[in-house]
């Protein structure tokens, strides 16, 4: 073959052909000698840009070239940039001026593309000025890569102010507008540019259409809007061609609304169906929690598609959600029978996960020690599931020194896994270990580890531990790190502390207290009958609008009551918000504690919309006997025989009940019929015998 014939040949070759074969080529043009020609050094460089991201042959190859153009020059910046070499290629750009003595507005370009894709703001900004300096930023390509750059680093007011200032616009720069306004957040005014470029007649594209539908579905009052882009979509032809990545954009924004119907309707349309169009479809149906729908779209698909790692991760997980064991359990075997464990980590992974969440540990670990590809994201999501369940911590405890004999480095996901399973006293131990792993790989300054040990330590009583952790991370701790030290002391009686800590938190940091500070805060203040400290948290939860929430208004009426407050209890119960059974039962256990049994039977005949619970029925019971009310005790008792609610916690109050009432007689075979005789069932029984006279 000729000289030029065989070099226009590799030409054409590296063009088209995939990445293994770039390297074959670049030898058979070195055998040849066509590496010689200009043209073919180009290719093989551009190949190796796009292709391989090989910077270090692209590099060699201009080396090798005795006087290089400035294409040459173009196209080892352009395989340095894609290879996240910006500092090589700012030291390649500074010779090739030198050797040179120019550059084009084609360098600039991939430059900017360069800092666009590392998100280097200076670096990009320095290639603007150097375009002014050289009169090249006239260039539109120039300029859409700036509005590119500008956008891809989240300054987007320096986009719009290159965009504004150019002469014309292409469909291009439209595009960048519009994704970059969706890159960046702004729905709204992604749709309003779309609107700007119908106006100034520029025609849409498919990647134009897929920009706006992506930010049509992400903001709230874009769905007439993006039903509209639909219309425009069957106007210009876009809803099926070869590509359908329009109409796949179209499935996902239906999808991501909620409209099922309307993807399915998009997606029966569609002609010529890629992976990505039965991928975008069963995503769009597990989303929106129809796992059964989407399982039967992956049957349709398989008899015609080989799933790639995103569809089987996607069934995977609905399956897991749903808690569908056995669908799961043949999607797993369709895995193995194709030989698709082996493709990647992900797919083991996610049936890793699937079992864990469906309660099946024993099938994971079988998975586990048998998969072909085992990464740190295996380990941690059997960590993860073994921490779900307190009895099997151990198993969760054991794994994690597997993982450290075997030399692979913990994460973050890894220590917060394996802390949760150290809840129990007898976890001392091995806790202290993992605390000691921590200090190893340096987490001991990460927030969420230091909730996760003051949780650990606390859970263990040792709140003065769990305290000094706190006083360690002072100046980046969050509101849960101070919610896990009150709670703490709150649930190991240290109700004072936890005041301190509160108020410190409150007055010193600029932190806002949650529904759960003040939860335990009301808790602290009730308990220890601070009437006005209570008083002034309950008009902090009215300035943080969290008085309505209703752990805090349940909160709030457990203190009033333990300050003998039934007033206020009464009005914070009638103020607007939402009440549930754990409400009723605050106001009738409060106002039997408060010897009012009277208000709590009112309260208890106004029950509605809820079946009344254990505590509720014990504390009515209450009630009854304070009152000496036998006839409505015998209701209860009765309703407490037709629930099947009877225990020793049931039996010691009916004992003391009847006792109270005059019934001994019946107090005594309510006695002798309980299973189990609790020391508080006796203790009844005992007064009620003294109460009536029989002493000895």
């Amino acid at each position: 073959m000729p000289h030029g014939t065989r070099a226009s040949s590799i030409v054409r070759a590296l063009r088209a052909y995939a990445v293994d074969a770039v390297a074959a080529l670049h030898c058979a043009s070195l055998k040849s000698g066509a590496v010689l020609d200009p043209p073919v050094r180009t290719s093989l460089l551009t190949a190796y840009a796009r292709r391989r991201g090989d910077a270090c042959a692209a590099l060699a190859l201009l080396d090798e070239a005795a006087h290089p153009d400035v294409i040459l020059w173009n196209a080892t910046l352009d395989a340095l940039t894609r290879s996240c070499r910006l500092g090589d290629a700012m030291v390649l750009l500074r010779r090739m001026a030198c050797v040179l003595g120019a550059f084009d507005s084609a360098t600039l370009v991939i430059m900017l593309s360069g800092a666009s894709r590392a998100r280097e703001m200076d670096l990009g900004m320095a290639h603007h000025a150097a375009a002014v300096k050289r009169r090249l930023d006239t260039d539109l390509n120039l300029q859409n890569a700036l509005v590119d750059m500008y956008t891809k680093c989240g300054r987007f007011c320096a986009t719009e102010a290159v965009f504004w200032r150019m002469p014309c616009w292409d469909t291009t720069s439209w595009n960048s507008m519009i994704g970059g306004s969706t890159f960046n957040g702004l729905f709204e005014v992604s749709a309003c540019y779309f609107r700007e470029m119908i106006r100034f007649m520029v025609q849409a594209d498919e990647v134009t259409l897929s920009s706006v539908l992506a930010a049509s579905s992400r903001a709230d009052g874009l769905f007439s809007f993006g039903r509209s882009v639909h219309g425009y979509v069957v106007k210009l032809g876009y809803d099926d061609t070869a590509s359908c990545s329009v109409a796949n954009s179209l499935i996902t924004f239906y999808s991501e609304l909620g409209f099922t119907e309307d993807a399915w309707n998009v997606f029966a349309g569609i002609l010529s169906k890629t992976l990505v169009s039965w991928n975008a479809m069963i995503k769009g149906l597990v989303d929106n929690e129809k796992v059964s729908e989407a399982l039967f779209v992956f049957q349709e698909m398989i008899s015609g598609y080989q799933p790639d790692r995103a569809t089987l991760v996607t069934v995977i997980s609905g399956c897991a959600e749903q808690g569908l064991l056995c669908e799961g359990k043949a999607i797993h075997g369709y895995i193995v029978r194709n030989g698709l464990l082996h493709e990647s980590s992900s797919v083991g992974n996610s049936l890793l996960g699937f079992y864990m969440k469906c309660d099946d540990p024993f099938t994971a670990n079988l998975l586990f020690r048998t998969m072909p590809i085992r990464d740190l994201i295996s380990w941690n999501t059997m960590l993860s599931g073994y921490s779900r369940v307190v009895s099997l911590g151990v198993e969760g405890q054991a794994m994690f020194k597997e993982l450290l004999s075997e030399g692979l480095k913990c994460t973050l996901t890894t220590i917060l896994a394996v802390l949760s399973s150290c809840s129990c006293p007898e976890d001392l131990s091995f806790g202290k270990g993992v605390h000691s792993v921590i200090l190893k790989y340096g987490f001991a300054s990460a927030v969420s580890v230091v909730n996760a040990l003051m949780h650990m330590y606390i859970c263990w009583g040792d709140t003065l531990a769990a305290l000094a952790l706190l006083e360690r991370i002072m100046l980046v701790s969050d509101i849960i790190s101070w919610n896990t030290a009150i709670v703490g002391c709150v649930q190991n009686g240290l109700h004072g502390d936890a005041l301190e800590a509160f108020r410190f938190m409150h007055s010193s940091l600029p932190l806002n207290p949650d529904s759960i500070t003040l939860v335990s805060v009301l808790s602290a203040c009730g308990t220890l009958k601070l009437h006005s400290l209570g008083k002034s948290i309950h008009c902090m939860s009215l300035k943080h609008l969290l008085a309505c929430n209703l752990r805090v208004k349940n909160a709030l009426l457990t203190m009033y009551f333990r300050f003998a407050d039934t007033e206020s209890a009464e009005s914070i119960f009638y103020s607007p918000g939402d009440i549930n059974l754990c409400s009723w039962n605050c106001m009738i256990s409060g106002f039997a504690q408060n010897n009012d049994g009277w208000r709590a039977l009112q309260f208890y005949q106004k029950i509605e919309d809820f079946v009344p619970d254990e505590m509720c029925t014990v504390s009515i019971i209450c009630a009854c006997t304070q009152l000496g009310d036998l006839r409505y005790g015998k209701s209860i008792h009765g309703h407490v025989v037709r629930s099947d609610l009877q225990n020793n916690f049931f039996s010691a109050s009916l004992v003391d009940m009847y006792g109270k009432c005059g019934r001994l007689d019946v107090a005594a075979r309510v006695f002798e019929s309980s299973a189990e005789k609790s020391v508080a069932c006796w203790n009844s029984m005992i007064s009620a015998l003294g109460f009536h006279g029989h002493g000895l």
